[in-house]
């Protein structure tokens, strides 16, 4: 299912999206066995300090492992994009969401971006 038609349906089950960041063993495994007992799916964040790092890679690959093991469905979602390229190299490595952060470029800046 994709993302949009998962927040689709729920909305109609009038349920919820728990989004969190678990980039490391100790939170996923605090965070991982919860979600199944209140009926959530997750969406993973990446924050700005992993685009800073280099370790989107390695963290995708993380989550998806640990979302895997639990038998939970998940989705990523990429924080804090800044150019185009950055969005395209990491939906192309299978992360399903992005925000493009543009806040601090002018308005004609942003739709010559977008």
């Amino acid at each position: 299912m994709k993302l949009q038609e998962k927040f689709t349906f729920l909305e109609k089950q009038r349920s919820a999206v728990l989004a969190t960041i678990f980039n490391n063993f100790e939170t996923s495994s605090g965070i991982l066995p919860a979600a199944p007992k209140t009926g959530n799916f997750i969406i993973n964040q990446a924050t700005l300090s992993l685009i800073h790092y280099r370790v989107l890679e390695m963290t995708f690959t993380f989550a998806r492992t640990r979302l895997k093991n639990y038998g939970l469905e998940g989705w990523l979602h990429l924080d804090y994009a800044e150019t185009c390229d950055l969005i395209k190299q990491y939906l192309g490595a299978g992360y399903n969401s992005e925000i493009f952060v543009a806040s601090e470029k002018s308005f004609s800046k942003n739709a010559e971006d977008a």
